[in-house]
């Protein structure tokens, strides 16, 4: 007997078994970091700019190796490649050093992202003939979001990354947690 996932793709009963302990225990641990995370959302924020600063560091130090034994043949492609490498470098430790215009940035991106994200959906709204309220709804909520963000950027950029996450890894979590939940042991 086969079980379908919501994609309709078929699961081994045997796989989603033994999935059952580990999409729980992932599914307590997202909801618990989540929990975290709106309990003291300036640091989660700094801490997701520590991440992303450190990925771009390790990014471009690939980079680097990649364009230094990529044997390009092409001199301008090997000095792109060095001078993105370069960048990726001074970028990463530009944001470990200044962790507040690190969130402040990501924050300003977040809000133009929600912002273009809503105009979109706006637009694509009367394209749709099922369930157009929902869309625009979801277009408005998100400009609003954007505009929000944006008009606070300076005090808001040391909270809204980490209370978008919170929100995220508990929502995450429950999902997590109830998936593993309803696996049968057949």
């Amino acid at each position: 007997m086969n079980m379908l996932d919501d994609s309709g793709l078929s699961i081994d009963p045997k796989i989603a078994a033994s999935s059952k302990p580990i999409l729980i225990s992932l599914g307590v641990l997202q909801i618990i970091f989540g929990i975290i995370a709106l309990s003291i959302p300036w640091a989660a924020s700094k801490a997701i700019a520590e991440v992303i600063a450190i990925l771009f560091i390790i990014t471009g130090f690939v980079q680097f190796f990649q364009t230094l034994y990529g044997h390009f043949g092409n001199k301008m492609k090997y000095v792109t490649g060095i001078l993105v490498a370069l960048l990726y470098v001074i970028a990463g430790c530009f944001l470990i050093i200044n962790p507040d215009r690190a969130v402040v940035t990501l924050t300003f991106v977040i809000g133009w992202l929600f912002i273009i994200k809503g105009i979109f959906v706006f637009g694509g709204a009367f394209k749709s003939e099922k369930n157009r309220g929902w869309i625009i709804f979801n277009a408005v909520i998100s400009l609003i979001l954007g505009i929000l963000i944006l008009n606070d950027i300076q005090q808001g950029a040391l909270w809204i990354i980490g209370l978008l996450v919170g929100i995220n890894l508990i929502i995450t979590g429950w999902t997590a947690l109830f998936l593993g939940l309803s696996i049968s042991k057949d």
